[in-house]
């Protein structure tokens, strides 16, 4: 077979894959038949690794330089330590040696696939640009970290992908502070999966997506970020399963031309402003929502939810100064 007809199959049994799982968001027969259900449903990684392993090349890397220098089409970067990898100081170090080129302001809609560095306020960001069929994984025992230095850049950041997995990681920001930056970032891209991660401030928002369809977030927390959440726009088929959302500024924003977004199985809590900005439906299923301001709840379907809706202060931001030790 070769490997344009198995990169079809491979998108085939995906696009299946993630119908089963919004399907089964949707199923609210029993939650005992949800649970059972989600836990076949949602496996894309381990799908991805099974269903085209002879055109991927799978890379070893013990450092942020060597997973920036990893990032092509068709890999599986495992990163094998869980050192704390800071992508700020590396792509600082492959401009200096001209190893990156930089993303232009103006006139990038035609861009050749690669990742690119752009300068920000206070620091240089990365920008994977056109690349399809990767995954990041962490393989160590304990989870990895990615951070980034600058407040003013997105920790990863993805432009028109395809078929990205980013699977145990703990991402966010070194430093807190008034910032613009977002820990996750996916423009114009599709079939995403971000599974077993922890995404905190002090970046705006946890999960950004604009244009973006068919993303999965699973076992994944959201913490600590000083505007959302999770933040969409002109997107659809979003599924969050089984993830903890709390202690952000707000919950979630999603615009009027989003569709088919989907929340199962999560705890949405400790949200210090609205936990909802909904300008197109939303369905929660099975979750657990604290829920402490006014809001734009109006476009959200709850079904087998507990619902409490009385204020209870929220937590502080959580500490991260010591993951940059």
């Amino acid at each position: 077979m070769n490997k344009q007809l198995k990169m079809m199959v491979w998108t085939a049994s995906v696009m299946l894959v993630l119908s089963m799982v919004f399907a089964s968001c949707k199923d609210n027969k029993s939650k005992s038949k949800a649970d059972d259900d989600d836990e076949d449903e949602t496996e894309l990684a381990e799908d991805r690794a099974d269903d085209d392993e002879d055109d991927v090349t799978t890379i070893d890397v013990t450092t942020a330089r060597e997973l920036i220098l990893a990032l092509q089409n068709d890999v599986h970067i495992n990163v094998i330590v869980n050192d704390v990898l800071r992508m700020t100081d590396a792509i600082d170090e492959l401009v200096d040696e001209g190893k990156l080129k930089r993303y232009p302001e103006e006139n990038n809609d035609h861009l050749r696939p690669g990742v690119y560095w752009a300068p920000e306020y206070d620091g240089n960001t990365l920008f994977i640009v056109g690349l399809n069929n990767i995954t990041i994984e962490a393989t160590h025992e304990d989870q990895g970290f990615l951070l980034a230095t600058p407040r003013y850049a997105d920790v990863l950041h993805f432009e028109k992908c395809k078929d990205i997995v980013i699977k145990n990681f703990t991402l966010g920001h070194e430093e807190t502070g008034d910032c613009v930056g977002d820990v996750l970032v996916f423009n114009g891209s599709e079939n995403i999966v971000v599974e077993d991660c922890h995404l905190f401030g002090c970046g705006v928002n946890g999960l950004s997506a604009s244009g973006t369809s068919n993303i999965v977030v699973k076992n994944t927390e959201i913490y600590g970020c000083s505007d959302r959440g999770v933040d969409l726009y002109r997107s659809e088929n979003v599924c969050f399963d089984h993830c903890k959302i709390f202690n952000n500024g707000c919950g979630m924003y999603v615009d009027p031309y989003c569709s088919d977004i989907l929340f199962a199985h999560c705890t949405l809590k400790d949200i210090k402003g609205q936990m909802f900005i909904c300008y197109a439906p939303v369905s929660i299923r099975n979750s657990k929502i604290e829920h402490h301001h006014d809001d734009m709840s109006e476009n959200v379907d709850f079904a087998n939810c507990d619902v409490v809706m009385d204020y209870s202060e929220a937590e502080e931001y959580p500490d991260i100064e010591d993951w940059g030790e």
